[in-house]
């Protein structure tokens, strides 16, 4: 087998190696080094080295070290060092990271660059749940994940009052000035979507905040907050802090700015260094399961949904699997509450326009990879085949006869993310983001319970 300088394949290419450019259909494979540019439909694995770029739909894998960008649209990762970048819609690993990665899951075992995430699981790092309150909402949870040079943060919280209520969620970033192990100083960045009776505020914050160590894994916290708070007018027993008069409202977003402050207790701990072990998937595995789910729509007005999939999952060995699921799912939605709308004819007749329950059996394709033998982030892409249309249509003629007709999309392609943990006795649980692109109503976090076993 030869080093080519261009290579083309139209579905899938098996080289010794490549110096220049390569395009794949679907998949280019070589067993040496990879320099340049390498491009696929579906996955690229190289033996070696790779230098240059690499773009794949679905995963790009380096047995040794990238010196460069890995672009993919569910995985990344690399055996060894990686020095550049990674970017991918799902997760990102690497043995050491010089360089930076983005993901929504990010890996590592010794960094000494900046993994930027929903979750940043770095051996020579910490996770740190912290609990706290702030001048706007008095109960919040955080989970800060990476390095003290660079961490991010998943954020929720809550205002716990009968007439004053307001409910939050976002991430940030942040970074530690260390002045010893049990005193440093954090700046932090956060932006969350806030619920004041309509899913429509946006808070931005820039934190100040000193940690001291109290206990091994406790620190207290507390420090000045400054925020950026748009608005378009809470509802009654919301915060009122955010109320807008009747006679104002209509006129766009609102902005408050102030200076406040945020006080809690950290809960730290450190991840612990990987060891080479024995793979925990064999490429020969192959699953069969059910599965129940679940959930709540996030948008207004409330809904909830509730479903069943059955799906085959199969072990590509290593940490990746892919899975084809199907399904049943049904999407409450209270009409009255579905914001109607209206269109009166010149001759009396008078159109109402209502979404409706929503129910379709969806089709997915997805990828998983695990972070130990147990714990996964998964990925779907697939299209929903609507058993009747999301909407109404209800005709009123001036004689009081009315007549309904179905309208708008049947159909919708659909993605979904999730987080999971798989049991040795066949059980799993996981929460699932999902949305079907078409539809106003079916953005939605869900729940999920399954059972699978071996074929």
């Amino acid at each position: 087998m030869v080093v080519n300088k261009f290579s083309l394949n139209v579905i899938g290419g098996y080289t010794a190696g490549v110096d220049g450019l390569e395009l794949g259909g679907l998949f280019n494979i070589n067993r040496r080094n990879t320099k340049y540019l390498q491009l696929a439909g579906v996955f690229n694995l190289v033996g070696g080295n790779m230098s240059g770029l690499q773009i794949a739909g679905v995963s790009n894998q380096v047995l040794d070290t990238v010196k460069g960008v890995q672009i993919a649209g569910f995985i990344n990762k690399a055996e060894s060092q990686v020095s550049g970048l990674q970017i991918a819609a799902l997760t990102n690993k690497a043995q050491v990271l010089k360089g930076v990665q983005i993901g929504i899951v990010n890996v590592v075992d010794t960094s000494a660059g900046a993994s930027i995430g929903l979750i940043n699981i770095v051996r020579n790092g910490f996770y740190k749940i912290t609990l706290s309150a702030n001048d706007l909402s008095n109960t919040n949870v955080s989970l800060k994940t990476g390095t003290h040079g660079f961490y991010s943060t998943l954020l929720m919280g809550a205002n716990i009052s009968a007439h004053n209520k307001m409910y939050s969620f976002g991430m940030g970033v942040g970074h530690d000035f260390m002045f010893s192990d049990h005193l440093y100083l954090s700046t932090e960045a956060a932006y969350q979507f806030a619920f004041t009776g309509e899913l429509d505020d946006r808070w931005a914050q820039a934190k100040l905040l000193l940690n001291i160590q109290l206990a091994k894994y406790v620190s207290l916290i507390a420090g000045p907050t400054y925020n950026k708070y748009s608005y378009t007018g809470s509802h009654g027993g919301y915060h009122r802090k955010f109320r807008i008069p009747d006679d104002a409202k209509g006129d766009g977003n609102q902005v408050k700015r102030w200076i406040g402050w945020e006080a809690g207790l950290a809960f730290n701990s450190v991840f612990k260094p990987s060891a080479k072990v024995k793979k925990l998937r064999r490429s020969q595995d192959l699953f069969l399961g059910i599965a129940t789910i679940v959930g709540w729509n996030w948008n207004s007005p409330p809904t909830y949904v509730v479903g069943s999939e059955i799906f085959i999952q199969k072990d590509f060995g290593g940490s990746m699997s892919g899975t084809l699921t199907g399904g049943y799912v049904y999407h409450s939605l209270n009409s009255d509450l579905a914001r109607p709308s209206f269109f009166t004819h010149p001759d009396g007749r008078t159109d109402r326009y209502v979404d409706v329950a929503y129910k379709a059996i969806p089709l997915k394709a997805g990828i998983r990879t695990y972070a130990s033998k147990r714990l996964y982030f998964a990925g779907e892409l697939g299209a929903s085949l609507g058993i009747n249309r999301a909407g109404m249509l209800k005709t009123t003629y001036p004689d009081g006869t009315v007549d309904q007709t179905q309208y708008g999309r049947r159909n919708s392609f659909l993605y979904a993310v999730s987080i999971g943990y798989s049991f040795d006795n066949g059980l799993e649980t996981g929460v699932k983001f999902e949305d079907y692109a078409s539809f106003k109503y079916t953005k939605q976090f869900n729940l999920r319970f399954a059972y699978r076993f071996k074929l």
